[in-house]
């Protein structure tokens, strides 16, 4: 676990793991950017994007069983299970914390953006409270990803500034490129996430695109009207049943559509 700023620190599962077990009593606040394989203490609610809990050293962070070509992919535990807390734990710190867990993978077509507003606000309000350990499982990309994005916000670095200065207190901070891609879209809206910025629109247009949406149909291209404007409550032309969604002619509609959306001319 490395201090980055005061009451800002970053880490990785196993720093994560010495919190739950009442080691650092100074951390208040616990933000956990894991994947989906992880089992959290306690899972989102349906609907809620996040889960904020509180709760008292002794209980440990647990895995699913994650395999790989069939073979985990990590040593820690794989059979979920309820671990008690220990009264010893307890009383040795005497504190509670706040743990907000959000699923995010180290890949770099995964969705950073969305998830800074909330991950900032929780540092914010932690600091202000006491102390804040941001981990993922190496402590290398996402931690560091979220952690840049709240140095640029604070104190108005450049990406590459906030990075330089992070990798003063952990020279392991490396963001996968699509997190740095997407960090320099952060400093160009303006230290925020503006959905009403064209930056954001091609962003999201792009990342439906990655996800495997674009299955050439018009569910997708309604769904993208309506998510960037511009073109809203112009609906597509029908199409003949004889045409597949795949055919030259849709295509061709598609295109025009995107070109629309991020401000090219018709073709």
């Amino acid at each position: 676990m490395k201090q980055v700023r005061e009451g800002l620190y970053i880490g990785n599962i196993s720093d994560a793991n010495s919190v739950f077990q009442g080691m650092h009593p100074h951390v208040t606040h616990l933000l956990s950017l894991l994947s989906s394989q992880i089992l959290y203490q306690q899972n989102p609610k349906p609907g809620d994007p996040y889960s904020i809990v509180t709760l008292r050293p002794g209980a440990h962070l647990q895995q699913m069983n994650h395999q790989t070509g069939g073979k985990q992919t990590t040593g820690l535990p794989s059979t979920p299970e309820s671990v008690p807390v220990k009264s010893d734990a307890g009383s040795r710190s005497g504190h509670e914390f706040v743990r907000m867990t959000v699923p995010l993978k180290d890949m770099e077509s995964e969705n950073l953006l969305d998830h800074l507003e909330a991950c900032m606000d929780f540092i914010e309000k932690g600091r202000k409270n006491g102390a804040v350990l941001v981990h993922c499982l190496a402590g290398i990309s996402r931690s560091a990803s979220v952690i840049l994005a709240y140095l640029m916000r604070t104190e108005r670095l450049s990406v590459e500034d906030a990075l330089t200065s992070l990798r003063g207190s952990s020279d392991s901070a490396c963001p996968n490129e699509g997190f740095m891609e997407q960090l320099q879209m952060f400093e160009e809206m303006g230290y925020k996430v503006d959905h009403e910025n064209s930056i954001y629109k091609k962003f999201h247009v792009s990342n439906l695109a990655s996800a495997g949406c674009t299955s050439m149909g018009r569910p997708l291209m309604n769904h993208v009207c309506n998510v960037v404007g511009g073109v809203k409550g112009k609906p597509m032309a029908k199409e003949k049943k004889s045409k597949a969604p795949g055919s030259p002619v849709t295509r061709v509609r598609l295109t025009r559509l995107w070109r629309r959306i991020l401000g090219h001319k018709s073709i």
